[in-house]
This record gives structure tokens, C-alpha cells and sequence, in this order.
């Protein structure tokens, strides 16, 4: 029932036959009523109450992408940033060639100071158009960005404590706006001079 209009039309024809069919299309309308509600609630700042009528939706309309984008705001909204992301992807992946989902998708974990998850997303996004200017300038800056951070925390790891200050700063370099890759950037710089001073 993912598609409730479809659906809708469908039982339709069969509701004068069927007794079923009667009691999915109330089913139906049910649904419909709470996809209206839902975006109201968010609006209205009920995020708790909206994400309750979504939970029960997506019991029944598991594979209905508005109800997975709905979901993942309301996550948002709660500062549930691992719930967010998988709604986000959960939806974005029932549209095929969801190119305009997988970049706002890439550019909310790269927000959301996943920056190496968004390369990802953003590989995606460029195999389904490798000259789409947006996609390829977040791809830019957060592959950079993405480097530097794996390339840092590996260093660390490995007792390479020079290389790891080195990528450090460049994550402070490259990232001048966003307070917790800059907060990153200086856990890693702490944390390598201080094992690199208890190493010696």
C-alpha cells in the first residue's frame, strides 16, 4: 500500500464484490487522512506527535518514500541524527535514480559532521550524473575534508603521531565554519600530542 491513490483506485473497483476490499479502503483513507496530518503536526511544532502517527503509518506503508522522508525530519527535528540518516536513506533508495535525494542525503551527513559517509552518498549521486555542479562541489570539499579526517584518525591508530597533527590541521584548514569538524580537528591534535609526549 505504498502507493495509497493507486491502491485507492483499485479496491475501488473491487468494493461492490469484495467485503475486503471495503475494509482496506477505509484502511486506505485512514492513511491518507494521517499523511496530511502529519506535515500539519511538524508545522505546528507537535514533532513527538507527528513522529507517533508515522510510526503507526509506516507499519502498514513500510515502502511509501513520503513517509520515510517524513520520519527522517522528524528525527531531525529531535536531534536523532543516526535515526535521521537511516530514515533519509531508507526513503531515498525506494525512488530509483533519486539523484536530487541522495544529495540532500550527502549534504545533511556532511552537516550532520559525517563527512565520510557523505562521500559516499555523493558517489552515488555523481554516477547517476557526473556534471551535476552541486553534487560534484559538496563531492569536492568533502572528499578533502573526508581524507583528511580518515587519514588522521588512521595515523593515530598506528602511532604516527606527526602525520596524525599534520591531518589535524588540515581538517582545520579545510573546514573553517563548521564547529565540530574544527572541535575534531582539535580532539585529534590533543590526543596526538598528548601520546606522542608520553611516547617519548
Amino acid at each position: 500500500m505504498g502507493h495509497l491513490h493507486e491502491a485507492k483506485s483499485d479496491f475501488g473497483l473491487l468494493v461492490p464484490s469484495d467485503p475486503e476490499a471495503s475494509e482496506k479502503l477505509t484502511q486506505i483513507t485512514i492513511m491518507e487522512e494521517r499523511l496530511d496530518a502529519a506535515p500539519r503536526l511538524l508545522t505546528e511544532g507537535q514533532t513527538r506527535d507527528a513522529l507517533r502517527l508515522l510510526d503507526s503509518m509506516a507499519e502498514v506503508m513500510n515502502f511509501n518514500p513520503d513517509v520515510r522522508e517524513l520520519r527522517a525530519q522528524c528525527y531531525i527535528r529531535l536531534r536523532d541524527v543516526q535515526n535521521g540518516v537511516h530514515e533519509m536513506r531508507f526513503g531515498v533508495r525506494l525512488l530509483t535514480d533519486n539523484r536530487e535525494g541522495l544529495l540532500k542525503l550527502a549534504q545533511f551527513m556532511y552537516d550532520s559532521d559525517l563527512a565520510v559517509q557523505s562521500v559516499e552518498e555523493l558517489h552515488e549521486c555523481l554516477q547517476l550524473d557526473r556534471d551535476d555542479k552541486n553534487s560534484m562541489r559538496l563531492y569536492k570539499v568533502n572528499k578533502r575534508l573526508a581524507e583528511a579526517i580518515t587519514q588522521a584518525q588512521e595515523a593515530m591508530e598506528n602511532a604516527r603521531y606527526r602525520d596524525c597533527v599534520k591531518h589535524a590541521d588540515s581538517i582545520l584548514k579545510l573546514e573553517l565554519s563548521h564547529r565540530e569538524y574544527q572541535n575534531q580537528a582539535k580532539l585529534l591534535l590533543c590526543q596526538c600530542h598528548s601520546r606522542s609526549n608520553s611516547a617519548v
